[in-house]
């Protein structure tokens, strides 16, 4: 039978990453499109609680089933699962993405993205965020990585069937794609700061910006350090955020 796929993103319907995703995948899988109606990036794993939500259908355009959400990446994992998808049709996986901007080191904390595969995984099914390192330059080219998105799609249904996991995968956007790499996360911050314009009426806005810091830019086992040397970068999540270490030192202090 063939296998169901949940797709979904923070860019957006409309969005060329997911546009491009369902290209791909339409004619080999089962496809659900459950989006965010608009934009959403850096919504992280937020969700609406303060108002309904509204459920937009769009046509089939050779995919099952094609929807938007007026909400976050989340929501729409959540009104998906228990609104329009039947519980006997559960996916086998989900798939958020293609993100436009690299969700790398702790820049997937704020991701919608890495959000709503999350969610997926959270509901036991095996998820993955895709993401395309645009910061590198040039135009993003969402196909250039067809050949190992589709790899990492077959291996994942193969192997983790019965043991969901949450993948988050970044591509580097210009030069020859050497594989990919299974990896940690990047011990790294952001240098963080605001440019101030003015609107119309004269009131001051103030627009985030920030420089990425890799304090371990010798590491070879870490996420930037694939996409730099032109691998794609295999990082698995969990949902635990128990820092085990700080439980034994706690013991002994209190």
């Amino acid at each position: 039978m063939t296998k169901h796929i949940l797709v979904t993103n923070d860019d957006g319907i409309d969005a060329e990453g997911i546009k491009d995703l369902i290209d791909l995948l339409k004619g080999k899988y089962r496809l659900t499109i459950i989006a965010p109606a608009s934009h959403q990036s850096g919504k992280s794993h937020s969700l609406t609680g303060n108002r309904g939500l509204v459920i937009k259908e769009y046509p089939k355009d050779n995919v099952d089933r094609k929807f938007s959400i007026d909400g976050t990446p989340v929501d729409c994992m959540k009104l998906g699962m228990h609104c329009i998808i039947d519980d006997n049709d559960r996916p086998d996986l989900v798939i958020s993405g293609i993100n436009r901007g690299v969700n790398a080191s702790i820049s997937s904390i704020y991701s919608g993205t890495i959000g709503a595969a999350r969610e997926g995984y959270m509901y036991g099914i095996p998820s993955i965020g895709l993401s395309l390192y645009t910061e590198q330059g040039g135009e993003p080219n969402y196909r250039r990585a067809d050949e190992y998105i589709l790899e990492i799609i077959e291996k994942t249904l193969e192997n983790f069937t019965n043991r969901p996991v949450c993948l988050n995968v970044n591509i580097p956007n210009i030069g020859e794609i050497k594989g990919y790499k299974f990896c940690r996360q990047t011990v790294g911050y952001w240098k963080e700061y605001y440019k101030i314009t003015e609107d119309e009426n004269g009131n001051k806005q103030h627009w985030l910006h920030g420089n990425y810091i890799n304090e371990e830019p010798e590491s070879t086992d870490t996420d930037y350090w694939a996409i730099d040397n032109n691998y794609i970068s295999i990082l698995p999540i969990q949902v635990d955020e128990t820092d085990y270490e700080a439980i034994e030192l706690g013991k002994e202090v209190f």
